[in-house]
């Protein structure tokens, strides 16, 4: 006698469901997908960090160049002065006297043009100013006397002396000091400190070294003098030292140290005698 088998029904759809091990796979493919993603976007995120910093570098360079590039556009140099100075030192040997009455003509007759080394740059400049609000000398102390102009660039650093180290003391940084030619001289000769560094203002603290150097037309030089060349260089190169970023930072890609240069041609760097 044959027994019949019940038919065997297909499970009901509301009795269906994931088992633990499914739910653990799909559970740690997901945690796997999570994390790559996040990983892409923290990279993207660091480099995009990291490049913006290295266009603010290259902007910030690019803007000093182009002031120092203007500053010594405008440089001064008279061949006069150095005749003029010979002149003196060939009547000391009489009775002659030289007397100034405007001490303008003693600033005017003194030497003039660039002067520096490999960490400073001193040149005078002829820059008229805009309003034209000239004060007698000694009137004001610091004020305009003239269109003559003494303009240093120097970076500021805490250890330095002179006016490398006072201006330290306010801030860090690519510094650049401009003032009356001679009440700056009149300053530095008396040991006005105070007076010199109100004229220096530190326009970029990213940098922490700049080198200077000055091409003679066969070499290049790591000092100049126009006093001692009776001339200007035919060209000075500027490199500004901007340091890599500070570890500790949030950011992992951080940027090397990096120095960019420019080379600045002078065109009045053979004065005619008249």
């Amino acid at each position: 006698m044959f027994t019949r088998r019940p038919p065997i029904c297909p499970r009901s759809s509301l009795q269906a469901g994931f088992t633990l091990l499914e739910v653990l796979v799909a559970l740690a493919l997901s945690t796997v997908l999570m994390v790559a993603v996040y990983a892409a976007l923290d990279l993207y995120w660091q480099y995009s960090i990291a490049g913006r910093d290295e266009v603010a570098r290259m902007q910030v360079a690019r803007a000093l160049f182009n002031r120092i590039e203007l500053d010594l556009r405008c440089v001064l140099y008279r061949a006069e002065a150095a005749a003029t100075s010979t002149a003196a030192a060939d009547t000391e040997s009489t009775d002659t006297t030289i007397q100034v009455s405007d001490p303008t003509e003693s600033a005017m007759a003194s030497d003039s043009g660039l002067f520096g080394d490999a960490g400073t740059l001193m040149f005078h400049i002829s820059q008229p100013s805009r309003t034209l609000d000239y004060t007698p000398f000694g009137s004001q102390p610091g004020s305009r006397t003239s269109d003559l102009q003494t303009v240093s660039w120097f970076v500021a650093r805490k250890g330095a002396g002179g006016l490398q180290g006072a201006v330290a003391e306010r801030e860090e940084g690519l510094t650049r000091s401009a003032g009356d030619r001679l009440s700056t001289e009149m300053a530095d000769d008396s040991g006005n400190m105070s007076l010199l560094v109100g004229q220096a203002k530190v326009l970029a603290p990213e940098v922490s070294g700049v080198q200077f150097e000055y091409f003679d037309g066969a070499a290049w030089q790591s000092s100049w003098d126009s006093t001692q060349s009776a001339g200007l260089p035919r060209a000075v190169r500027v490199i500004l030292q901007f340091p890599a970023s500070p570890d500790g930072t949030v950011i992992r890609h951080k940027l090397e140290a990096k120095n960019y240069s420019i080379t600045i041609p002078l065109a009045v760097a053979k004065p005619t005698s008249t």
